[in-house]
């Protein structure tokens, strides 16, 4: 049957990605902060002079760290970035893991709640701003869908977000679009947090 070499192909090209302990992994942290009452996620926009995506909009995140757990990894990739202690990031949810099509790296993603009374104060050499998106807002908005060239040109969907003058794009707006679907679980989660 023809279908049977297609998928021994796909999975010799991929069998290296399958096993997530060969090779380094990476974490991310959603950040949610609450904004005159409303939910927002939080992004940043990367240093121009950074070697890798400069410029682009991303959540703060980064490569394990040897020993580390990867809910670690995003905490302390936040704390460096933006600037705040360990203490005012509460972890909510581990969300679904996304391989990065282009690079074959696997990355983990976390919801977590900044407090309210935290000082942002990004890391100039990483990050150049910070912006926030309400929940509503993304509630409402359907993400352009578009079709491109991954690893070994298997084609894969790529989403783009449109926010005041903002383009969220690549690997940001698919772990946003992983964020949406398990949106309602997070919002009961943000509900039993503020009313235990």
């Amino acid at each position: 049957m023809i279908l049977q070499p297609i998928a021994e192909n796909f999975i010799i090209r991929y069998s290296k990605y399958m096993s997530m302990d060969s090779h380094v992994r990476f974490a991310v942290l959603v950040p949610l902060v609450k904004r005159s009452g409303e939910w927002h996620v939080l992004f940043e926009v990367r240093n121009a002079n950074l070697k890798d995506h400069a410029g682009e909009i991303s959540f703060p995140g980064g490569a394990r760290e040897r020993g580390e757990r990867l809910e670690e990894t995003a905490i302390r990739e936040t704390v460096e970035e933006l600037g705040i202690c360990d203490e005012q990031i509460v972890i909510l949810k581990e969300l679904k893991g996304t391989l990065a099509a282009i690079r074959g790296q696997w990355i983990s993603s976390f919801v977590g709640v900044i407090s309210e009374n935290a000082t942002l104060l990004p890391s100039p050499d990483e990050v150049a701003s910070v912006f926030t998106v309400p929940i509503d807002f993304l509630k409402q908005y359907n993400p352009e869908l578009h079709l491109m060239s991954g690893r070994y040109g298997v084609p894969v969907k790529s989403y783009i977000y449109r926010y005041n003058g903002y383009k969220i794009w690549g690997i940001t707006a698919r772990l946003l679009k992983n964020f949406m679907y398990c949106l309602e679980v997070v919002e009961e989660l943000l509900e039993e947090r503020e009313n235990p």
